[in-house]
């Protein structure tokens, strides 16, 4: 129970830096952003998104892929606006 604990107390920190990195983005008056994200966000970002792209204006593109295939892409030099990868996986982009 305490592993699942910290995996939704890790799921909501990132949905918020997310919300965050998106508010951010629209003070650049962005009209349609691009965003890379693990397939397990997919339900909480499905709620989410809608919520932003009403709130600001802004049209966001969602490309899912499993955390491995999001690092190769990112790697190969797909462009994103915003991707949201675990610690592990953002090291090894930056790599």
């Amino acid at each position: 129970m305490a592993k699942r604990s910290a995996k939704l107390r890790q799921s909501i920190t990132a949905l918020a830096a997310i919300v965050g990195s998106l508010m951010a983005t629209n003070l650049v008056h962005t009209a349609e952003l691009t965003v890379l994200a693990p397939q397990a966000l997919k339900p909480a970002l499905s709620d989410l998104i809608p919520q932003f792209e009403r709130s600001s204006g802004n049209q966001v593109t969602i490309s899912y892929s499993s955390t491995s295939a999001l690092v190769t892409e990112i790697q190969d030099g797909k462009m994103a606006d915003l991707a949201i990868l675990d610690s592990q996986a953002n090291r090894a982009t930056s790599g």
